[in-house]
């Protein structure tokens, strides 16, 4: 198989049950937004991706590392978090964000 490259592009269901059958640990939050990850990007099989998750080209999200944006503001919406191209986010990182909040 190789090494796996994220390229988890907003799809149809079909395409999105595919992707999460590849990578189990990249879903969707409450609200229903699912991560949006560059094809040129490395995730590892371990890292997790939760919701509303966007990474640039060739980002590198190590093992065991932890993206979440779950967490609903006031107005019901989750804010993305935005991982720049050729951001490197190192093993065991936990990134949360807070509800209402947008990060870079």
């Amino acid at each position: 198989m190789g090494k796996p490259k994220a390229g988890i592009l907003m799809g149809s269901e079909s395409d999105l049950a595919k992707i999460n059958f590849h990578f189990p640990t990249v879903r969707p939050n409450t609200k229903g937004d699912w991560p949006s990850v560059d094809p040129s990007a490395y995730l590892d099989p371990t890292a997790q991706l939760i919701g509303n998750v966007r990474g640039g080209e060739k980002v590198f999200v190590g093992p065991n590392a932890v993206i979440r944006a779950d967490e609903p503001g006031t107005d019901g919406k989750v804010l993305p978090i935005m991982i720049e191209a050729e951001s490197n986010i190192q093993d065991g990182v936990l990134i949360h964000s807070i509800g209402g909040r947008r990060y870079v």
